[in-house]
């Protein structure tokens, strides 16, 4: 069978092989808020069905249950766990793919670091998009979500990227 990637009250992600088994359940009221698990599993079925043409995001092979669902695996190695500093350019494509994410109308509100995958090619992946708002949602969280992937990236790159003395890109200045 797989190993358990990861799991707390909340969810359940088994890896098994060539594709990854994300469980949601009940228990965590922190995790899922105002979502039940059927809701929480509907809407990040919707972000990985919107971004399914994007590179570096897992694509949805299937719905196991109400609360599972199935979807490829990303390789690479979160940047929590990276052993080396990550250069100047992967930042830049991160926050190229996460335009591109909010390009296709989803948003994320992730700040988990182990959510940002430095892949074999040094190209940036995302894994989990449980925590999104939409385009056709609340235009204030679409804003805030907007403010808060550079923030995050600005702030992914200070504790973890070379250190240069490299002008800061104009979007940040």
């Amino acid at each position: 069978m797989g190993s358990i990637e990861f799991s707390n009250e909340g969810v359940l992600v088994k890896d098994v092989g060539d594709r990854v088994v994300k469980t949601v359940r009940n228990g965590d009221r922190q995790l899922t808020g105002k979502w039940t698990p059927q809701q929480l599993v509907d809407r990040e079925i919707r972000a990985l069905t919107a971004l399914k043409d994007v590179a570096g995001i897992p694509r949805l092979l299937s719905r196991e249950s109400p609360v599972s669902f199935s979807m490829s695996k990303i390789d690479g190695t979160n940047l929590t766990d990276s052993k080396t500093l990550v250069g100047r350019e992967y930042f830049l494509r991160l926050r190229s793919l996460l335009k591109d994410i909010g390009d296709h109308g989803v948003y994320r509100f992730g700040q988990n670091r182990k959510d940002y995958l430095l892949q074999p090619d040094g190209s940036p992946g995302i894994i989990d998009f449980g925590n999104v708002c939409f385009a056709d949602e609340n235009p204030a969280l679409v804003q805030a979500a907007r403010i808060w992937n550079l923030v995050r990236t600005a702030d992914l790159e200070r504790r973890l990227g070379q250190k240069t003395d490299q002008p800061l890109p104009a979007i940040l200045r």
